[in-house]
């Protein structure tokens, strides 16, 4: 989620169309992290950019960017087009939801594992703003994190406890009424 006061589109006028994008590394390094700022010749990162003027998510890698030139992207084929997802813009709010196997066939995607620390970056483009190309709000790195899904016995257990008690708490209760009317 993120405010910007405008949806910005260049079919209506904006610099730039609206754009964020999620950053990770192409491989995970130990100890080492790409260049924050979409990597570099040595250390690409794998992007998943969503343009809300073509209002789908688009992957590529990113090796860095050149003077005068701007970032160097190469998409990748429609056939490693992985993730799915949707913004929604309202009120001056733009809503994302990036959707995506932890694993993939194609070995450009970085294989995302649970309990196991992944870098994960966010570029944002605000076209009434200007921004376009280089010109771009940005964060560092930050540690995405995925817990394994919680086992079927967590629920499992508590119930069959839950009912045992219920059924001794009625079953001491009825010999107890029974015991006292006598």
């Amino acid at each position: 989620t993120w405010d910007d006061p405008t949806k910005s589109l260049v079919d209506e006028g904006a610099a730039g169309n609206d754009t964020i994008a999620l950053q990770f590394p192409s491989a995970i390094r130990e100890g080492e992290r790409p260049y924050f700022i979409m990597g570099d010749p040595a250390y690409p990162v794998y992007v998943a950019r969503f343009d809300t003027a073509k209002g789908g998510i688009e992957e590529l890698m990113a090796s860095g960017q050149e003077h005068n030139v701007g970032i160097r992207f190469a998409p990748q084929s429609d056939q490693q087009q992985q993730f799915k997802g949707k913004v929604v813009y309202k009120e001056g709010q733009y809503r994302a939801v990036f959707k995506r196997a932890l694993t993939t066939p194609d070995k450009d995607d970085l294989a995302i594992e649970v309990m196991k620390f992944i870098p994960i970056a966010f570029s944002a483009w605000d076209g009434t703003n200007g921004e376009v190309d280089s010109k771009r709000s940005i964060t560092a790195w930050y540690y995405l994190l995925l817990k394994p899904p919680d086992p079927p016995t967590r629920y499992i257990y508590p119930t069959i406890f839950s009912v045992l008690v219920v059924g001794l708490l009625w079953g001491i209760s009825r010999r107890y009424g029974k015991g006292k009317g006598a």
